[in-house]
Parts: structure tokens; sequence; C-alpha cells
């Protein structure tokens, strides 16, 4: 049987996992070296100006810059020695570069006043050869909000949730029952960050290269970069968290990381410049710059970006959209905020409200999808079993990545263009109207990335996630019950029949509930159908743990079921015939496997339980009454109303199966 393991708590459902083969030691990054061509100078706290300024949102947060230090860029094919004779003109010396893009940092030897560094900063702006001069800005790392102690009630309650959200384990189950079948291959992710505490022992298992140098391991001081990579890439090993990509892509999964706790704008440079020349797939990058105000010099920083993402087209990057609440454009925020085809701007919703933004997240037509911001479980920097919740941009920045991780890893022809609109944004759950994008959605695009390989897939898998043949997914809930799905039952005299996996595709056996009461319909027969239902408004209302009593006069009585048994061996017209007489069906559990992506309800649950009695079957011609045992069990798919808008009616069914069933919101 197929192992079927999701919607559990973020803890638990790790217990019941594979393990991952360990793979820290091998050495896969044996063709990277550092490249001598790119270097930067550290920022030095003693030298930071402080500037106040205003956001487009009204809020008013400090930009900081060394005072030792600035940037030039260059008119592109610039030689050198131009960015020298600039250098010297100002009275510094060129101590960093990125030369690919005609990135110089200039050094003073001495802090400056502001007053001077603008005068420098005039002097080389107004010659010929340069494109533009700035601070060396000190990035944002879209500072991470741990919630209050008090917001941590009802927390364990709430943390699948951010995962639930992606569709995250409806999509491990269906690549759980397929990985066998088909072919990963090795993917290259770089995190550019503060970097990453390699001795914590979240990433024992994944392979590791620190970009600035691949003899030495990798460090954190901070801790931001420490979380961040833990969403992509924390050990499957049944303590504190594990990553999405690492979880799906295993040994063929490569960390590249670029350590910088200074975060200026010269080591982010460097840093993702390094990481597209080690053959990073996909660079994730949650942190960012907002412009300072006063001064009116963030254009150049914007355009360095924007020439370091054409430079490497085959590279995809994925920005954090700013945690402050404002439309970001191409001039107000960086790195984010490009309309660039290899570029992802990742906005945030809001804890267990998955088609809300996040209160503090950016927005407007430049993000280009949404993930959940709120309440992420995330790797501390110094230990493996306690797990922290974060809020910000930066953890649902690592999600994306790691979708486009597991995307390039199926098919290495993607170009970074179709992995983010061909799938990531076409195949998106709605959000709320007005944020122009979607937000995430794991098991959809890897359905589709894996249909759109064919005929390099195999049949099997196909059969499973594409089942009708029309080269679209199958919905994640029906690929489930394919794969976990089961029922069987036997009534004396008449014989046994079972049906399981894809039998339930031949000959489907669903389920109905509502605020009416409930239906269990075997739909097309085999050698035999058995039917349930309980349509009485009130006391049939679904409810676990409760036995609905089988009876002849059914519909007289409220809350009794009707319960029909038709045998045809050989689909004869004359078949015995028997209508339940005494019993019960029982209800055990119900885990939500679907959500109506309109309304967030649930759209297709999980359901266990079964059923015993007796049924008074009529051979033909009849009327001799034969009574016969039967029992049976079931863990098939129910569905509730699928409606496009809310209606009052259902509300108290919704409410229930959010507070008990497995992959429920409690208090939604």
């Amino acid at each position: 049987m197929t192992r079927c393991t999701h919607n559990l708590g973020w803890g638990i459902f790790l217990t019941l996992m594979l393990l991952l083969p360990s793979c820290a030691r091998e050495d896969v990054f044996s063709d990277y070296v550092v490249d001598p061509e790119i270097y930067v100078k550290e920022v030095t706290t003693e030298n930071i100006i402080t500037a106040p300024t205003t956001l487009p949102s009204g809020n008013t947060m400090d930009v900081q810059y060394p005072s030792d230090q600035m940037i030039l860029l260059m008119v592109e094919d610039t030689p050198r020695s131009e960015a020298e004779r600039v250098a010297s003109e100002v009275g510094g010396t060129i101590v960093g570069q990125v030369p690919y893009i005609d990135f110089y940092q200039v050094g003073f030897d001495r802090a400056l006043t502001q007053e001077e560094l603008d005068a420098a900063l005039a002097t080389a702006e107004a010659d010929p050869a340069v494109d533009g001069a700035c601070y060396n800005f000190i990035s944002r790392s879209m500072d991470v909000e741990c919630p209050a102690w008090s917001d941590l009630q009802g927390m364990m309650e709430q943390e699948r949730c951010p995962f639930q959200d992606i569709d995250y384990y409806n999509a491990l189950t269906i690549f759980e029952a397929i990985r066998s079948h088909i072919t990963l291959h090795p993917v290259r992710v770089a995190v550019i960050d503060t970097g990453v505490n390699q001795d914590n022992g979240e990433f024992d298992e994944v392979h590791l290269l620190n970009l600035d140098d691949p003899n030495q391991p990798t460090t954190d001081t901070d801790g931001h970069g420490t979380l961040v990579a833990g969403v992509i890439a924390a050990d499957d090993d049944m303590n504190g968290v594990n990553g999405i990509a690492s979880r799906f892509l295993g040994n063929n999964l490569r960390l590249l990381v670029g350590e910088h706790n200074s975060l200026s704008l010269a080591n982010h440079v460097a840093g993702v410049r390094r990481a597209a020349g080690a053959g990073a797939a996909v660079v994730n990058m949650s942190f960012g710059f907002t412009p300072d105000m006063v001064s009116g010099r963030f254009s150049t920083a914007v355009t360095t970006w924007r020439r370091l993402f054409e430079e490497n087209p085959d590279v995809l990057f994925v920005a954090a959209a700013d945690n402050n609440s404002y439309e970001i454009n191409t001039t107000n925020y960086t790195p984010g905020g490009f309309r660039l085809s290899n570029l992802i701007t990742v906005g945030g919703t809001s804890l267990c409200r998955n088609q809300q933004k996040w209160v503090d997240s950016a927005h407007g037509p430049n993000v280009n999808i949404y993930a959940p911001s709120q309440g992420v479980p995330t790797v501390p920097l110094h230990s493996t079993t306690v797990v922290e919740y974060s809020n910000g941009n930066s953890v649902a920045t690592p999600m994306v990545a790691s979708l486009a991780a597991i995307l390039k890893s199926i098919d290495p022809s993607l170009s970074p263009r179709e992995i983010k609109e061909d799938y990531i944004q076409v195949y998106a759950f709605p959000v709320e109207e007005g944020l122009r994008s979607g937000r995430l959605a794991l098991s959809l695009a890897i359905e589709q990335a894996l249909i759109d390989l064919d005929p390099s897939v195999s049949n099997q898998v196909l059969d499973i996630i594409d089942h009708d043949i029309n080269d679209l997914f199958d919905a994640p809930g029906q690929v489930i019950n394919r794969l976990c799905g089961g029922f069987s039952y036997n009534v004396s005299g008449y014989g046994n029949f079972e049906y399981y996996e894809g039998d339930l595709e031949l000959y489907p056996i669903l389920g109905r509930i509502s605020q009416f009461g409930w239906a269990l319909l075997s739909k097309v027969p085999q050698d035999a159908f058995i039917n349930f239902l309980c349509p009485e408004a009130v006391e049939c209302i679904f409810e676990l743990d409760k036995v609905y009593p089988i009876a002849l006069g059914w519909d007289d009585v409220p809350g009794y079921v009707g319960m029909t048994y038709l045998y045809q061996p050989n689909l004869g017209v004359d078949a015995p015939i028997g209508l339940g007489a005494s019993g019960g069906v029982f209800f055990e559990s119900c885990r939500i496997d679907e959500r109506n992506p309109l309304t967030n309800h649930p759209m297709r649950v999980s359901v266990t339980g079964d059923f015993s009695g007796v049924v008074n079957m009529v051979e033909p011609p009849g009327p001799e009454i034969i009574p016969s045992d039967f029992e049976g069990y079931f863990s098939i798919t129910f569905i509730p109303p699928v409606l496009g808008i809310d209606d009052p009616a259902y509300e108290p069914l919704f409410q229930y199966l959010e507070e008990n069933c497995e992959g429920g919101i409690p208090g939604y």
C-alpha cells in the first residue's frame, strides 16, 4: 500500500517519513573555484551613517551605509582603468569589484563626513564614464518578526497552516508514490544571506558549498540565513523542521551559501554573481533595499540589480517583497519588483487565511506570487529540536525557491521564464481580489511538469496524475484518493468485494456530505454495489464517533440510514436485491485533502469508517426474504458542497470539519 502521511502536524508527520541518505561528505562541488575577479571589502560598524527615510507606506525607517565606502557603476564595457581613475579623482581606491557588470566598490582611508561623501558621489556622477554612483547601502534582510509569547497560544494547532496552504502535504504524498518511477536531476540552489550555521545539526544531509571559501564550512552569527536555508534544505531527520526542497529532492539538492554579515550592496551583488558563476539554477534573496529619499541616489542600486539579472538570463532569481504594506515598483524597492522573466518577487499571506495578504507585505502588479509569511516553522540558529515560528516575506521566498528547484530537478531543460510563467504563476491558487497574482501551489505545478515530460515519464506515473488522459493534472484530492483509498465489504452468501487504489477509478465509491445529511454511494457496479443514504437534516449531520442506525423504515425515522444492496455477477436484469434491516454506519476519522480555491472551504475530505448489520435479500422472482449478514470498511473521498461563494447555511458543517478533521483549522 502507498504511504499516505499528509496534513499532519509539522513535528508529527516527520516521524512517519523515510530517512534520506547522508550525503554531506560527498564532494559534488569539485568543479567550483572562487572567482578571483570578484571580491569586496567588508563594512565596519563604526563607520556607519544612519539616515531616516519615509517609505510609500508612510512608515519611517533608517537607511544605513558606510561613510568610508561608495559604489561606482561604470558605463557597460568600460575598462577597469577608468574606474581606477574615477576612484582616484574622488580620493579613494578600488577595494571591491564585480567586473562582469562593471560594478566597483571604492574605499577611503578614513571615515568621511556626510558632506564629503556626497561631494565624492557628485564628482563621480559627473564623469561620462560613470553610469551611476551611490552609497554602499546596507540591505534589510526582511527582518523576521517572531510572535510574542502570548501569540503562541494555539500555535501547535496552526503550525501546519503554512504548509497546508501551499498544498505541501498532498504534493509530498503524490511525490512519494511516484518517486521511484521518475528521474530527478541535481540542482544547485543559492541562498545569499547571512550564511548558514553548518554546525547546528539541521544541514548534515545536504550538500553545502561556501561560495566565499569552498574549503571552509559555512557559518552564521546572525541566524537569518540559517532559517531561510532551513525552509529549503533542512535535514529530513525527524527533528525540528525539514526543508521543502530537500524532502522532495534528497541527494539531488546542492545548496550554495553566500554569507555576508554586513549585508551591504557590494556583498550581495558579489554573492549573487558568485552563485551564478557556480552554476546556481535558483538564487534565493530574502533581503531588500529601500530608497534613501534624502539624496535620491537609489537609482544606481536599482540599475545594478537589473544589470545583474539581465547578464544572467539562465538563472532564476527569487526575491522577497518588502515587509511594509505598499505597492512596490522599480523605483522604490530592489532587488524585487522588476518585471523580468528570470525574477520572481514574492509577497506574503496570513496565517491560516491563505487568501488574505499578510498585513505587512508589500503588494502590487510587480509582486508575482504569494506564499505564507506568518507563523512559519523555521530552523533556529543553534538547535535542531526547537522550532521557531517566524513572520516575514523572508520565509515566503524560500518556499517559492523550493518549488522552482523541484521543477528544475524534474526537467532541467526548463528556462527561468518557463518555471516562473508556465508553472509557478499559471498553476497558482487565487488570492483576495486586487492582489493581481496567485498564491503558491506545489502539487499542481509539480503534477503538470511531470505530465509535460511525456513520453519521458512512465505510463504508471501518468496514470496516477492524469488518469483521464487529457494532458492536465488531476485534482490533488482525487489523486490522493486514488493512491490511498479503499473500500471492502462482505455479504454472507454473496461474496467479498474489495476495491483499492486504481480500482476506485473504474468502480468509484463516492461520499457526499452536506447540511442535509450524507450519502455513501457505489456509482458503477462491478459484480455488486452497495449504497447508504441518511438525508435527515439534523440527526444525519456528518459526525465522527457516532453510530448511524440502519433500518427498513429509515425514511420515516429521523437519523436512520437506508441501505440498498444489489448482487449482479453477470450484470443480469434478474438479480438478487436487498434492503438494510438492521446495523449501523460509523465514521472513524476524516482528513481534509483539498480546499475550494475560491472560498478555502474543504472540497475533498478523506473519511474512514465501517458498517455492519443485516440485509434482507430477495431472490428473483421472490417473494422469499433471505436475511444475510454484511460488514465492511471504507477509506474514500467525501465531497462537501462545492460553492463559489460563501453560504451561511453550510457554515456549521464547514466549522465541524475544520474543528474535527486532520488538516482542519480550529477556530477558522
